[in-house]
């Protein structure tokens, strides 16, 4: 069974959810005035962009890849999905920014694109759909420049295992962190997380991997890790009750329960 290709029809859906979804999650009309959708934590970690050129892989559609471009990187982006590469060219050209969507399988890039990058770039929601994560790491080492970097925020593999649903009280352990096999989770359909008024009617299958999982990837590819670090926010309503900051991610009432995301950055 071909896992990505399923997925991508779940995407190809959410996409055009996401264009028309309620503002919040992704502030369109926001970034059209000139906002971003990066947080300051992520451009704190990032660094200066002006002049560099970027990659970014499974970019959706097109935010953080535009929001890249807007702080002066040259960007290239990458997503399985018509509809979402559709949406961010049309966001491109109206905001005149300096992108380029490609629509393609991530682990079919090398057949379309051969550029090197300073940085390669992956947030949010990237390894549950990576069916191959050392195939991924060596991917994103060998589009970059010598003393280039790779860098990945996504949500805390321990936090995709907790939960305090019904109530919204105590968190518990509600799934495996050590899976036994390296066959992916499946779900029949989803409630849409920019959308919750909206179910995907879409199959999905998913990968969950560890913290080691990740940090053995990343080294094994020839990548040298020169940070890791673990936040207490997340950037969406992973459990119930969470609130809004003022940066727009979200938290618990008690931030010292878990990590919910990490970010990573890893040099050539």
């Amino acid at each position: 069974m071909d896992f990505n290709q399923m997925n991508k029809r779940h995407w190809d859906k959410a996409s055009l959810v996401h264009l028309n979804a309620p503002r919040g999650y992704y502030d369109i009309e926001g970034f059209n005035r000139g906002g971003l959708s990066l947080k300051p934590v992520h451009i704190k970690e990032l660094g200066d962009l002006k002049g560099k050129k970027i990659l970014h892989l499974l970019c959706h559609i097109g935010l953080d890849s535009l929001s890249l471009a807007r702080l002066g990187a040259s960007v290239v982006g990458v997503d399985i999905s018509e509809n979402a590469v559709d949406i961010a060219k049309e966001l491109s050209e109206k905001n005149k920014l300096d992108a380029r969507f490609i629509c393609t399988d991530v682990y079919g890039l090398k057949d379309v694109l051969e550029e090197d990058f300073d940085i390669v770039f992956a947030s949010h929601g990237v390894t549950c759909w990576l069916k191959d994560l050392d195939e991924f790491m060596s991917m994103a080492y060998s589009y970059l420049k010598p003393g280039g970097f790779f860098y990945l925020m996504d949500g805390h593999p321990v936090s995709m295992i907790m939960s305090n649903e019904p109530d919204g009280e105590d968190i518990r352990v509600a799934g495996t962190y050590f899976k036994e096999n390296t066959e992916p989770s499946f779900y029949e359909g989803s409630e849409d997380y920019a959308d919750k008024e909206v179910i995907i009617d879409a199959p999905t299958y998913e990968w969950h991997y560890t913290v080691s999982d990740i940090l053995n990837s990343v080294g094994q590819s020839g990548l040298r890790l020169t940070s890791f670090n673990e936040h207490p926010f997340c950037d969406d309503t992973y459990y119930v009750g969470m609130k809004k900051d003022s940066d727009g991610w979200y938290r618990l009432n008690n931030e010292s329960k878990l990590p919910l995301m990490y970010s990573l950055k890893a040099i050539k």
